[in-house]
């Protein structure tokens, strides 16, 4: 395995890719697309605003090397939110897929199984396009979603669904989110992967049965990491200026209303639902978007980039890359119904930086109240 320090210098300092003739050249020349899930991290300890409400510190405190290397190269999107069930397997399912489907969220070390996503994952379609895909992760509860039942897709496809080892070595267990994170740079670098999907899971599991300050130190963790692989992917001529990389989360956890009550998610509650979402592509403009996003406009906007038919999807890709499939609406500021008629309507009330209810279709699907349903969980 290649760890992230063992590639050559970037480019500059920063990792910055040299410019391009134009922005719309550059959006059509991505090859790569790197999402990587910061499993179960809240917007509160990542990239909100202000300080946390567990911590009690600037949440800027929490990823400083992200925020100064790779924000002002990205587009910060939100609000975003899980619409799904706030649990690992099931988000991960709208992720690959960008479509609401149900799967179990049951460990799986060697995929993809039988419980495998009911639509094709944007992994199958770039693995079909030419483009390989691959599922990383240091837990077995994503795995089968790198897969569906599609006819046509699955294990044919040769997409590859991976758990990381400590050290390489099965024996020694689940390995840490930054061998995660090496194993990525090697599936790219080493093993000509093109669409990749990395669950860091440690963050997780700190949250649930970590001592107390665990969780949020799992983020700190991954703050250098995170700017290494970046640079590494732009000091590499064949992923420079070509890559897409996503840093987000699959859902939160719960609010801290009460001692301990962050150690828990699963249910509807805004601490639950709401993500962070990072992105950086040749030729999307720096900033912030308003725009509001659901876990299933991640596969959408994935499938965009590389220029994938994802037409099975509910999900609707970010303005700046919405003309790359046909007939696809943009979020813009309120979001939109699709042709196929399973897109809905979101509604938002309150600030889109607060504790926010919404709902899909008229269906509420957040609430103030809902702090008490702990995620179901069969490995510790």
């Amino acid at each position: 395995m290649v760890g992230l320090g063992a590639c050559t210098a970037p480019p500059d300092e920063t990792g910055a890719a040299p410019a391009a003739a134009s922005d719309s050249a550059r959006v059509a020349e991505v090859t790569h697309a790197i999402v990587v899930v910061l499993d179960g991290a809240r917007l509160e300890e990542t990239l909100g605003d202000g300080d946390g409400d567990l911590t009690g510190a600037p949440v800027a405190d929490q990823l400083p090397s992200v925020r100064e290397v790779l924000l002002p190269q990205g587009l910060l999107v939100r609000p975003g939110f899980s619409t799904g069930v706030t649990v690992t397997g099931p988000a991960h399912n709208a992720l690959t897929t960008g479509a609401r489907s149900t799967v179990f969220n049951l460990p799986l070390t060697t995929a993809p199984g039988f419980y495998v996503s009911d639509f094709p994952t944007f992994l199958e379609r770039a693995s079909a396009a030419g483009l390989p895909g691959a599922m990383l992760a240091n837990t077995g509860h994503v795995l089968p979603v790198a897969y569906s039942a599609w006819p046509d897709l699955g294990v044919r496809t040769g997409v590859t669904a991976s758990v990381v080892w400590r050290g390489d070595d099965e024996t020694n267990g689940f390995g840490t989110d930054r061998e995660v994170l090496d194993a990525v740079w090697s599936a790219v670098h080493d093993e000509g992967k093109h669409a990749v999907v990395a669950n860091l899971h440690d963050v997780d599991r700190a949250g649930h049965d970590g001592a107390e300050g665990e969780y949020p130190a799992a983020i700190r963790d991954l703050d250098e990491a995170l700017v290494a692989l970046w640079r590494n992917l732009q000091a590499w001529e064949a992923t420079r200026d070509r890559t897409m990389l996503v840093i987000t989360a699959d859902h939160g956890r719960h609010a801290t209303d009460w001692t301990s009550a962050w150690r828990a998610h699963g249910d509807e509650c805004a601490g639950c639902r709401e993500l962070p979402m990072l992105i950086l592509a040749p030729g999307l403009e720096p900033g912030t978007s308003d725009s509001p996003w659901a876990l299933e406009d991640v596969g959408a906007t994935v499938a965009a980039a590389l220029g994938l038919d994802l037409s099975s999807a509910d999900g609707t890709p970010i303005d700046a890359f919405a003309d790359r499939l046909p007939g696809t609406a943009s979020r813009g500021p309120a979001w939109v119904t699709s042709s196929g008629g399973r897109r809905g309507t979101l509604e938002l009330t309150g600030t889109p930086t607060g504790r926010a209810a919404f709902a899909v279709d008229g269906v509420a699907l957040s609430s103030s109240s809902a702090t008490l349903v702990a995620a179901p969980r069969l490995v510790s």
